[in-house]
């Protein structure tokens, strides 16, 4: 199937990643930044966001690449500069414990969300823990040949709060009112 230009195929576009590791990895760096910065300023709704965001990240990565350099990459800094790759197998179930931990964060935190600086959920914390419970769930079931008690986890957190509704997406919608903020083929951008 062509798309507007007629130069590409649906095939095409999933034949290959469109990034490498190395370009996925450079937002991690950013989000890991902010997550230091929330827990040290004891911003914990903060640093459980960043912490599901993270998360999201380097699933991403490990999807497209399978073993990448988890626990010892991003650290050339740190004098790591050939880190050793991780078995995907062992990164799910750091993934996994990280959304819970960002749950955590984000139930016990008291610090409050800026509604016009939150652009996905408005400063909704219940939206924000459905994401990451949704996100857990993909990730168990992704690994659950891997992990040994992946059933009891799986109907686990199956009964915790899910995204249940469109309005539960993790979707940035395109602004009204500039063109110049919408998809060049949307109805507000003509």
């Amino acid at each position: 199937q062509g798309n507007r230009t007629s130069d590409n195929n649906i095939y095409k576009e999933f034949e290959r990643p469109k990034s490498d590791l190395y370009s996925i990895t450079g937002e991690i760096k950013l989000v890991q930044a902010a997550i230091d910065d929330m827990h040290k300023k004891g911003l914990k709704t903060h640093e459980g966001i960043f912490l599901i965001f993270k998360s999201l990240l380097w699933s991403v990565a490990t999807d497209l690449y399978g073993d990448i350099y988890y626990t010892e990459g991003l650290h050339g800094r740190d004098g790591i500069l050939f880190p050793k790759f991780d078995e995907q197998k062992n990164i799910y179930p750091a993934l996994i414990q990280d959304l819970k931990d960002a749950v955590a964060l984000i139930s016990a935190g008291t610090d409050p969300i800026d509604k016009t600086y939150d652009i996905l959920y408005a400063a909704d914390k219940t939206k924000w823990v459905k994401f990451a419970n949704s996100l857990r769930l993909r990730l168990l079931m992704r690994a659950s040949k891997n992990l040994p008690n992946a059933a009891s986890e799986i109907a686990a957190v199956a009964a915790l709060p899910l995204m249940s509704d469109v309005a539960d997406n993790a979707a940035i919608p395109y602004l009204t009112g500039d063109r110049t903020y919408s998809w060049p083929m949307g109805s507000s951008y003509m």
